[in-house]
């Protein structure tokens, strides 16, 4: 199991509605979290392995943002999202 961490820049009223998905390869969500309002988020059990990262807000039909990332297996990740 590894740790994921979440940096979010962007506005902090913003920040606390939005809401971080990861996606394994078949596009079903494995975790899902809200970040705090400067927009950090941790998920601290994860399988390593690669992942789409979705970030959404309940305002927008469109994810706000979508990347594929890999998670480490033997250190912790860290991604940042401008």
């Amino acid at each position: 199991m590894s740790e994921l961490a979440i940096n979010i820049n962007g506005f902090a009223a913003v920040n606390r509605d939005l809401n971080v998905e990861l996606r394994d390869a078949t596009g079903k969500v494995v975790q899902q979290v809200t970040p705090f309002a400067d927009g950090t988020a941790r998920i601290p059990q994860i399988e390593a392995g690669t992942y789409d990262l979705v970030v959404r807000h309940p305002n927008l039909t469109l994810p706000v943002f979508r990347r594929p990332i890999r998670v480490f297996p033997d250190l912790p990740t860290q991604v940042t999202v401008l």
